[in-house]
């Protein structure tokens, strides 16, 4: 069943490694709060599937856990490659703690990442072997469009 979402083992424990519960947090967001997005997401894999074959789909769920990590490393909210959080936030200017002042708005900001991915899936073609190559595209992609912002952005919680 835990593949069937988009889990690469058995035991989802072990996908979930090095980033502890965000990425599930922001998974059952995905779920429970945006299921109109949610329902499109799982409607396009089932297209995907009748026109290009089995292996159409990416990982759903792993892909979320790494657009996570992806998202905290451009925040500087933990190492990208280790995932230990940074404490030195209040020392930096490239820090966007401001941009995130709530888990809603980090929470929106995954499902705004997972969107990107999914369209540049379906612009590419992708198949699952091609999933790496397109999670990376898309982590540049994020990290290119967050990086543009001035730090004085504030976010916006209107529908």
């Amino acid at each position: 069943k835990w593949k069937r979402v988009g889990f690469q083992q058995i035991d989802p424990i072990s996908d979930f490694r090095g980033c502890g519960m965000l990425p599930l947090h922001c998974l059952i967001y995905l779920f429970e709060e945006k299921t109109s997005i949610a329902r499109y997401l799982y409607a396009l894999r089932s297209v995907r599937i009748e026109k290009r074959g089995e292996f159409a789909n990416y990982p759903f769920a792993c892909a979320g856990i790494a657009l996570v990590k992806t998202l905290c490393g451009v925040l500087k909210l933990c190492n990208p490659l280790t995932g230990q959080i940074i404490n030195d936030y209040n020392h930096t200017y490239t820090t966007f703690w401001h941009i995130i002042e709530s888990q809603k708005l980090f929470y929106e900001l995954f499902i705004w990442s997972i969107l990107v991915l999914d369209n540049l899936w379906d612009e590419m073609e992708a198949t699952y072997m091609d999933f790496g190559n397109v999670l990376k595209l898309a982590s540049q992609r994020i990290s290119e469009t967050l990086n543009q912002l001035p730090l004085t952005v504030l976010p916006s919680l209107s529908p």
